[in-house]
């Protein structure tokens, strides 16, 4: 059998389309020796991403960075290619897939917030969005959702039936993990001046909410005075400027720190006092998971997949409360025995997903269609 995949978000910086592609991709390549995968790239690739020796690697252009050029990408170039390779089956692990190919389709869809909210992405984005969505919904031959709200989501919005959906959940890389004191001091020391933090990590884009989680960490740092830091972790993405406004503006603002995107964040994660993941939307929330493993405490929000992937092992709160948000805070800096009581939840509830699990999901369902 030979597997074509769309490896597009392999790239140097993984987030979390990348991420799942990377999981998956290296653990079905290595499951599966006698089966021919070929790896479709938009743009040159990091050989990193060959896992083995059964991987053909495909340098297929136009870069797919805009609504335009993803058109050309998904209609034009990935049908020629699937021709030339002989395709057996065509995985699309991004939420799109192609319209102009018989070739069997496996499509992975991360979230539909675009429909939730569609003032927080590009015009252009949205345009092609709402035209292309629902038809590649309708075109793939199987749709494998990250979560169960995400699977609900895409039955109800395109009226899919329930039977060519399967839940395929993110997972945990092995590398999280608890730190010694020691060791975790040392981080503090390379990113928080040595001080306790707060952390958010994920792009710094309007769905993630931060700027109520930054209304919120001055409002606790106002009614507990301490030299406590709140650390943001991820690039600055789309459409950020009333985010740069309230930090600017903060009187808490020297207690804001910003380091952008970081390659290797499990250190950062594991030498947090907690993660404060308030997003406004998330198909699934990897970081959760991460510092689940991590022994750290966890607030999310308890909207959309997050009360899904955290259970009882999170500390849900509101997204648009903002004194909720600091209430939560205070909470689980202040309250030891429900830190204690998170982390060791979140230590179990991390068992519950597997990456391995999950490729063998995916890699079964492409032979169901093939």
């Amino acid at each position: 059998m030979k597997v074509a995949i769309n490896t597009r978000f392999l790239l140097p910086q993984l987030e979390g389309i990348g991420t799942f592609t990377h999981e998956i991709c290296r653990r079905m390549v290595l499951q599966n020796k006698n089966i021919e995968f070929h790896f479709l790239f938009d743009r040159k690739f990091d050989r990193k991403y060959i896992y083995a020796d059964n991987i053909v690697p495909h340098l297929a252009f136009p870069p797919a960075r805009h609504p335009i050029l993803w058109q050309l990408w998904y209609e034009w170039t990935i049908p020629r290619y699937l021709n030339k390779i002989n395709a057996d089956v065509f995985l699309s692990p991004d939420n799109f897939c192609s319209l102009k190919t018989r070739v069997p389709t496996l499509m992975v869809t991360h979230d539909l917030a675009f429909e939730h909210y569609p003032n927080h992405i590009r015009r252009s984005h949205l345009n092609f969005f709402k035209r292309y969505s629902k038809k590649y919904h309708e075109r793939a031959d199987k749709i494998a959702c990250v979560s169960k709200f995400t699977q609900q989501d895409v039955i109800k919005k395109y009226q899919i039936h329930e039977s060519k959906t399967l839940v395929t959940y993110n997972g945990c890389n092995e590398s999280f993990n608890t730190l010694s004191d020691k060791e975790k001091a040392l981080v503090k020391l390379n990113i928080a001046e040595g001080k306790d933090y707060l952390l958010f990590i994920g792009a710094l884009h309007p769905r993630k909410n931060i700027s109520r989680l930054v209304q919120a960490f001055e409002k606790f740092k106002h009614q507990n005075p301490s030299d406590i830091k709140l650390v943001l972790v991820g690039r600055m993405a789309w459409n950020n400027g009333e985010l740069k406004s309230i930090i600017k503006n903060s009187v808490v603002k020297e207690d804001i720190l910003q380091i952008g995107h970081v390659k290797n964040v499990e250190g950062i994660i594991s030498s947090a006092t907690a993660l404060c993941y308030p997003s406004l939307f998330e198909g699934f929330g990897i970081p959760i998971l991460e510092a689940f493993q991590s022994g750290v405490p966890v607030m999310t929000s308890n909207v959309s997949s997050m009360p899904e992937v955290a259970e009882n092992a999170a500390l849900l709160i509101d997204p648009m409360d903002i004194d909720a948000l600091s209430r939560g805070m205070n909470d689980i800096i202040n309250d030891p025995q429900l830190r204690n009581t998170l982390i060791h939840k979140g230590s179990k509830r991390v068992e519950s997903f597997s990456w391995d699990k999950s490729a063998v999901q995916i890699f079964d369902a492409l032979k169901d269609i093939s």
